[in-house]
Parts: structure tokens; C-alpha cells; sequence
């Protein structure tokens, strides 16, 4: 068949495409056709053709590698090509592809998953496939009678793409469902035909037939759109996903009566929406009054709370903070201990970080809960360890990373006196992990009062002399770390330690 094509912002119209045999386009390489204005966005539209159906298109950048563009480019809807202005940039060479189907074999329910957080210009949570939304591939996808009769499977390609073939025995008006399998680490934000978004529950009429997408909450092990047989092809039914956000972690610290502890926590977005912290629940053993709990906004993610930090719990009701898909942000949950604590005394608060997805359709919420177990003992030092990939440039110290062979780790200590009285003769004590090097190790933040300090390392371990901590040491080699101050450390003040490892 031959096929024709209008367009805009470009600065000719392309020629007709004419095929001869499967697969076999003449020209095979048609002209390169340039862009009118950069950051416009391009529309392809196909003239249909009789006996032949649009089923699928999409846009390469051979120079994504350098211009940003996540491949596919483009979105399909009815026989548009949309390319967003986005993807429309400087140095970008888009190979676009339409593939159309006879009649006979038209007989298929077609459709994407895709990652629904809104990337490249999306729009995050509609279900609806646009921006620069990465595809998901290896999804499993059935087409079924609804109830228990498997009629076709197949799983995502590397576009996200499925194509499920609709059975002979099939007649026109049948009720038909196309499942798809989610992961329960994931959560299922939406489905549509083409750009109309179909919101759970609610039956949905386009492109000739109803639709219903049914989203597969909780344990549910699949998503599922349903409609009526056309007789003919479905295109375009697609799902979204996005990745769950996580909220980490659970901890458990001591102190004495009178004094605070400080729990640092940090929760990950897996997609644009808001997230409001709060204390659930507040157990003490024995049970008693007194025990009260702070929450704060941890801005620069240093895991304490600094001077003007916000408060978000307790506060104005529903204090909340606007995440995008990646975002971190970093919490300090503060205990505080009352004077009629005995020693052995516990207090086990539920921390909750209650997610709510921006633009879902209906609204969609998810809650994330952490332990934080306090208890009264004798013991006065509060200590902390965090972590950072130097080598991967990684600014923020965290509870926990990721790492290869070769790349450099620095950890910092953090210490601070939860008692009444001074703490003197303060020694922190570590080692190098067993997979690593020792580089080095120093103090970080001192306080004035803490006057001289002195370490051992696997530079000059114990029984060898020690060496003032501002030393640069012998590089390799593992064991244990020591830091050892003269001074005292008082009441609620902290300081840290560094030391820096390769990884074998």
C-alpha cells in the first residue's frame, strides 16, 4: 500500500511510503527532513488507508547518547505521532517508524507499560503515557474470557510493547480482559486507550468501545482492563507503574532520663506527590507518662537537627513536602526521655511517612512505617555511622550505599553526650570492613572543649604509639580504628570522626 503523511514544524512534508511486501518500505531510506523551530513539538500524521490499520509507532535518536533522549521518542494516539517540544533538541537525528496491519490480521489487542512518574515533561500518576516515560519491559500480559480461560500471553518487549492475538473462536460482543502482572514492589497508578486516561472503577467510552481498568491494590496480583470484543483490533491500552517509595530505618538507641535521642531517617520517592510524617504510636514499658516525640526536617540529610530546622511533627495539620520520582528526604525523629524513667524503662514509637500520589485518578495513598525502640540505660553516648561513595561523587552522608571494586567509601561517626554530666576520656572505636583498605582518618567536627585527640589505625596499630589525628598515615591494610580525646565532652554536645576506605 501506499501511505501519506501531514505534519508540523517541519520543514517540508514527507514523501509517501510505499510498501510491496512485509517489512519492505520503498524508499527503504527515505530523505532527512529537518526541523523548523527547536523546542516545538513535531506531529506525524498518517492518512489511513484502506485495509490496513496503524498499530504502532515510535521515534529512534541515533544521538541519545548525547542529546538526553530516552528511546522510543514519541506518542502515539489514533494516527498522530506526537514528539514532545522536550525531545526536540539540538543535534537529535529521529528515525521514525509506522507499522501498519492488514484486516485479515487484525485481530489483536495492543498496548505499553510504562514507568507513569511523570519523566521528561509527563505528567506523573495519570496512567496515561507521555513526557519521556521509560518503557517496562518483561511484563507478563494475558488476554482472557474474564474468569479463568487463558486466551493469549506474551510479555513486554524492549519498548514496553505487547500484542496479544484474539482467537477465530472469538465472535464480536464477547467480553474480554487483558491482565497484567505487577510487582508488589512497584504500585499500579493507572491505565488508558491512547491519551485517554481510564481511572479505576469507572467505565470509560473511546474510540468506538467502553473500557474499565480495574487496579490491583494490595495483594492483587494483576491489573486488568475489560471490554467487549469489536470484532476487529484494541490499540493502545496501556498501563502504568511506578517504583514504590521506600523509608528507612527502623533503630533503636538508649539514653538517660532527661536526656533526647535523635532517630535519622530517610525517605526515597518513586514518584511526584506529597508525603506528611507523623508519630502513629507511642508504647511505654511500663506504662507512663512523659515521653514525648519531636519530628524535623533534615535539610542538608547530616542526620541531627540543626538550628531552625523545620518542624514538622508536631505541627499544622497535614505539614507536608512536595517530592518528584528520586527525591530524598531526610527526617530526624527526636525521644525524649522523662525524669521518671528507670533504668530498663522502654518506649517503642511507629513513625509513619503517608505518601499521596500527585494527580492519580482516583486518588491513590501509601504509608511506609518504621520502629523507632527507645530505652532508659546507663549508658551516656549516643553514636551514629554513616556513608558515602567518594568515588561516585556522593555528597550526602547515608545509612547505607553502594559500591565496586576500586571505589572509595568515607564513613563518619557522629557521637553525642545524652547525659547530665560531662563525658571524659571519650574513645570511639572501629575497624576497616573486611572487604576494603584502609585510606585514612581524621576528626571532622570537634568540640571546643574536647582539647587534643590521638589515633591508632592499621597504620600503627595497638601496641604502637599513637599519632595526632591530624597524621597522614600509610595507605592499606585492615584492622582496627581507634580515636581517643583529652577534654570533656558535656551535656548535649556532639561531634564526628572520619575514615575513608577503598573497596577490594
Amino acid at each position: 500500500g501506499a501511505f501519506n503523511f501531514a505534519q508540523t514544524n517541519l520543514a517540508s512534508t514527507p514523501g509517501a511510503i510505499t510498501t510491496t511486501a512485509v517489512n519492505v518500505p520503498a524508499p527503504a531510506t527515505p530523505t532527512a527532513i529537518a526541523v523548523s523551530t527547536l523546542g516545538t513539538a513535531v506531529t506525524l500524521t498518517e492518512t489511513p488507508v484502506s485495509g490496513f490499520a496503524l498499530t504502532g509507532a515510535s521515534c529512534i535518536d541515533a544521538n541519545s547518547a548525547t542529546t538526553g533522549n530516552i528511546n522510543p521518542v514519541g506518542t502515539l494516539s489514533g494516527n498522530v505521532l506526537s514528539i514532545s517540544a522536550s525531545a526536540v533538541r539540538a543535534g537529535a537525528a529521529l528515525t521514525c517508524s509506522f507499522t501498519n496491519t492488514k484486516s485479515i490480521d487484525l485481530r489483536q489487542v495492543l498496548g505499553k507499560v510504562f514507568t507513569d512518574n511523570g519523566a521528561g515533561g509527563g505528567t506523573a500518576n495519570d496512567g496515561v503515557l507521555n513526557g519521556m516515560e521509560e518503557p517496562l519491559a518483561g511484563r507478563s500480559m494475558r488476554l482472557t474470557d474474564c474468569a479463568v480461560g487463558v486466551l493469549d500471553s506474551t510479555s513486554t518487549d524492549s519498548s514496553g510493547g505487547y500484542v496479544l492475538n484474539v482467537p477465530t473462536t472469538v465472535v464480536l460482543g464477547t467480553g474480554l480482559c487483558v491482565d497484567e502482572d505487577r510487582k508488589q514492589t512497584e504500585t499500579s497508578t493507572g491505565a488508558s486507550v491512547g491519551a485517554v486516561g481510564l481511572p479505576s472503577g469507572v467505565a470509560t467510552t473511546t474510540a468506538g468501545s467502553t473500557y474499565r481498568y480495574t487496579r490491583g491494590d494490595g495483594t492483587a496480583t494483576s491489573n486488568r482492563i475489560s471490554f467487549v470484543f469489536n470484532g476487529t483490533n484494541h490499540i493502545d491500552l496501556n498501563f502504568g507503574e511506578v517504583k514504590d517509595s521506600t523509608f528507612a530505618a527502623s533503630l533503636a538507641l538508649s539514653g538517660l532520663p532527661l536526656s533526647t535521642l535523635s532517630y535519622p531517617h530517610v525517605f526515597t520517592a518513586g514518584t511526584k506527590g506529597t508525603v506528611v510524617f507523623s508519630i502513629t504510636s507511642s508504647a511505654a514499658t511500663p506504662a507512663m507518662t512523659g515521653w514525648s516525640e519531636k519530628i524535623f526536617f533534615d535539610a542538608l540529610c547530616e542526620g541531627r537537627v540543626l538550628p531552625g530546622a523545620q518542624q514538622l511533627y508536631p505541627g499544622a495539620a497535614g505539614t507536608s513536602l512536595t517530592v518528584t520520582a528520586g527525591d530524598k528526604i531526610c527526617i530526624v525523629v527526636q525521644q525524649f526521655i522523662p525524669s521518671n524513667a528507670s533504668i530498663g524503662s522502654k518506649n517503642l514509637i511507629v513513625v509513619e511517612a503517608r505518601f499521596d500520589y500527585a494527580g492519580a485518578n482516583p486518588t491513590l495513598t501509601s504509608s511506609y512505617m518504621l520502629n523507632d525502640n527507645s530505652s532508659v540505660g546507663d549508658a551516656a553516648l549516643e553514636l551514629v555511622k554513616e556513608v558515602r561513595n567518594v568515588t561516585q561523587s556522593s555528597v550526602k552522608f547515608e545509612h547505607t550505599n553502594q559500591a565496586k571494586s576500586g571505589d572509595v567509601l568515607e564513613y563518619r561517626l557522629s557521637y553525642a553526650n545524652n547525659a547530665a554530666v560531662p563525658i571524659r576520656n571519650l574513645v570511639i572505636n572501629d575497624s576497616v570492613p573486611s572487604y576494603s583498605a584502609f585510606i585514612s582518618a581524621a576528626q571532622d567536627v570537634t568540640p571546643s572543649t574536647l582539647t587534643g585527640c590521638m589515633k591508632s589505625t592499621p597504620a600503627n596499630p595497638l601496641p604502637a604509639a599513637e599519632v595526632d589525628c591530624a597524621v597522614t598515615q600509610t595507605v592499606g591494610g585492615k584492622g582496627p580504628l581507634q580515636w581517643r580525646f583529652v577534654g570533656a565532652l558535656n551535656p548535649a554536645d556532639r561531634g564526628s570522626v572520619l575514615f575513608r576506605v577503598k573497596v577490594d
